[in-house]
């Protein structure tokens, strides 16, 4: 039996969890050094600036790491289905049941673990871009004074495709999104009846 080693695991989760927290910190001081009334054309410039690097950040990181994380959710789904199929061959004994049984489990919190870590990420950008939508909006009197609609538009598409392109993906084969844990839970329970029913006939 193939295990995948934890530490790979382990980094995916950190740069995820890390990946999350810079947006979230991002997120808390763009909304505190722009208050309200303070939102100006000059900060449209500044903040459009960053958004473009911070984009490219997480897409560039997204880009190195996402053939490690195809590689190790391929090797999870894998793993989980053959232990699956162990579980249900009536010849093995109670140990290899036990043990097949709590390697399924871990597999599944450790894949679900990854998931929600990676699509936590596209969340904390929405929730920034927002924060950031809402701030902008906040005096409508200094929105329109002290900004020019070039600035109000150049601001909108830049938030647009920050909350397009940062999604984690697996080597931009499919976007992983809590959705994602749905469906391999679905394939996971046709898989074991249809295994079922193959062992009974």
């Amino acid at each position: 039996m193939y295990v995948v080693p934890p530490l790979a695991t382990i980094m995916l989760c950190y740069i995820f969890y890390t990946l999350g927290s810079l947006v979230s910190d991002y997120k808390t001081e763009v909304t505190r050094r722009y208050p309200n009334s303070s939102f100006t054309a000059s900060n449209y410039k500044q903040l459009t600036i960053s958004l473009r690097r911070l984009s490219k950040a997480i897409t560039d990181m997204d880009k190195i790491i996402s053939p490690a994380t195809m590689i190790l959710l391929a090797s999870f789904v894998f793993q989980i289905l053959l232990f699956t199929s162990v579980l249900h061959q009536q010849s093995n004994n109670m140990f290899h049941q036990i043990s097949a049984g709590f390697l399924t489990v871990s597999l599944l919190v450790a894949l679900t673990t990854v998931v929600v870590l990676a699509a936590r990420v596209q969340e904390k950008v929405s929730e920034m871009e927002d924060a950031l939508l809402d701030v902008a909006i906040s005096d409508e009197q200094s929105f329109s004074d002290n900004c020019t609609r070039l600035d109000q538009i150049s601001f909108s598409q830049v938030m647009a495709t920050l909350a397009n392109k940062t999604h984690m993906t697996a080597m931009s084969v499919f976007k992983i999104e809590k959705s994602l844990i749905i469906t391999l839970l679905c394939a996971f329970i046709t898989y074991s009846v249809l295994l079922n029913q193959i062992l009974s006939n």
